[in-house]
């Protein structure tokens, strides 16, 4: 899923500032560009775990850092591990 699009690509795309960018899509959605980014990611491993992928394939396949990263962005997010969204089929 990563694309290796930075925010610095899309804003000289729009022929803005970064910041200008920021704010005005902070403005128009209510949250920042990589919180936004970030949700989108987890609500897409949600779809992959479902499809019976392990949290490893997800972390990979999302390009997260680290399983340990994705774990912990994915609990923070949803309030429950990715083995436990997996058996609960929440």
């Amino acid at each position: 899923m990563s694309s290796g699009i930075s925010l610095e690509d899309v804003a000289k795309a729009l022929s803005v500032r970064k910041s200008t960018l920021k704010q005005t899509f902070k403005k128009y959605t209510g949250i920042g560009i990589k919180q936004y980014f970030n949700d989108m990611k987890v609500e897409y491993a949600k779809v992959l775990l479902k499809e019976k992928h392990t949290a490893a394939e997800v972390s990979e396949i999302l390009s997260y850092s680290s399983q340990n990263y994705f774990s912990m962005a994915f609990k923070k997010h949803t309030g429950v591990s990715p083995l436990e969204y997996k058996q609960k089929g929440i």
